[in-house]
């Protein structure tokens, strides 16, 4: 079965408390992906970019290139392998140009 209604990271939530589903499956992905009628690796996929999305949100930038882009990937405007490819890229031109 497929619920509407999705969070901004694609996760499909069950109408009045989608928070709790990794709780009651018992953190079985197997078991999520049944309860919202997607494979494995769909739950698993968005999964990886909540996390993704957790750890840049969390990490504090002082350049505000670097900031800005994170921000970017973070609101979904800029996919995550192409933020991390313009931050290395970024830092790698900043290195040589010292």
């Amino acid at each position: 079965m497929s619920y509407g209604n999705r969070d901004d990271t694609g996760v499909a939530c069950k109408p009045g408390g989608g928070r709790c589903c990794l709780h009651k499956a018992s953190g079985s992905l197997k078991e999520i992906a049944a309860q919202y009628g997607v494979s494995y690796p769909t739950v698993r996929l968005r999964l990886d970019r909540l996390i993704q999305k957790i750890k840049m949100s969390e990490s504090t930038e002082s350049d505000p290139y670097i900031a800005m882009v994170k921000h970017l990937a973070v609101d979904d405007r800029l996919d995550f392998d192409t933020a991390k490819l313009l931050i290395n890229e970024y830092k790698k031109t900043r290195k040589e140009g010292q």
